[in-house]
């Protein structure tokens, strides 16, 4: 497990591959999320925490979001990784 930021541990497969594929920091965000987040929870939860809105999707649990603390330490680290490869720069509000 490699630690990218306030006690946030990513599995180092998921790891290795976010900082080796991507050349963007939505790339990079994108792919941590899988690493950071268990499986579980990635079913169970959305990014916001509200309900998807397609046709048929109805959910016989509550709908809850991604752990806040989880989120913006995956997104300050895509920017941080970014910029010190100085790749594009990217607003927050795109990254996820």
């Amino acid at each position: 497990m490699t630690n990218i930021g306030n006690s946030v541990y990513c599995r180092n497969v998921i790891y290795d591959s976010a900082t080796g594929a991507s050349k963007k920091a939505t790339h990079i965000a994108r792919r941590l999320i899988e690493g950071v987040f268990t499986h579980e929870s990635l079913i169970k939860c959305t990014l916001t925490g509200q309900a998807p809105r397609g046709k048929d999707t109805k959910s016989d649990f509550a709908i809850r979001p991604l752990n806040k603390r989880g989120k913006d330490v995956i997104l300050d680290f895509a920017i941080r990784y970014a910029a010190t490869k100085n790749w594009p720069k990217q607003d927050s509000t795109v990254i996820f």
